[in-house]
């Protein structure tokens, strides 16, 4: 009979605790998601970049992953990866960050703006990624501690 009990509380402190820790994480991987998608819509690499990064230390790798390889051209003993950009984008003018043409538009001030903006933004979110791996760890934890005692 105690056995019994032991199984149901653990049944019950996991299912609690997970259903718990899925709500937490939703909202920041949510977040994360659509600002990659956001970011791609508009555009801007740089973030995209950026969230995509984020957004995967909030999950485990899936099991079945999506395999997904560089576009390398050879030609004269070289090796090139090849940067892919949709149809939809050929109208966009392309720069790279840390380059001279990126330095001349951080001269404009609206644009200035806008990238202290979006960095910031980014910052802030990169934090609230961190503090939710810092809670996660957290509750892990406490269940492993509650399991042993």
């Amino acid at each position: 009979m105690k056995n019994i009990f032991v199984i149901l509380y653990c049944f019950l402190l996991f299912g609690c605790t997970s259903i718990k820790y899925v709500e937490k994480q939703s909202e920041e991987l949510s977040s994360a998601v659509y600002a990659t998608k956001d970011s791609l819509d508009y555009s801007r690499l740089d973030l995209a970049e950026k969230y995509a990064i984020e957004s995967s230390k909030l999950v485990n790798p899936p099991k079945n992953r999506i395999q997904i390889h560089p576009i390398v051209k050879n030609s004269n003993n070289t090796t090139e990866k090849v940067l892919v950009i949709p149809h939809s984008k050929r109208k966009d003018k392309i720069i790279f960050t840390e380059t001279e043409e990126y330095n001349e538009l951080l001269k404009d001030s609206r644009i200035s703006e806008q990238l202290k903006k979006d960095i910031e933004n980014w910052e802030l979110y990169s934090k609230k990624v961190d503090k939710k791996l810092t809670e996660q760890y957290l509750i892990n934890n406490e269940m492993i501690v509650k399991i042993q005692d």
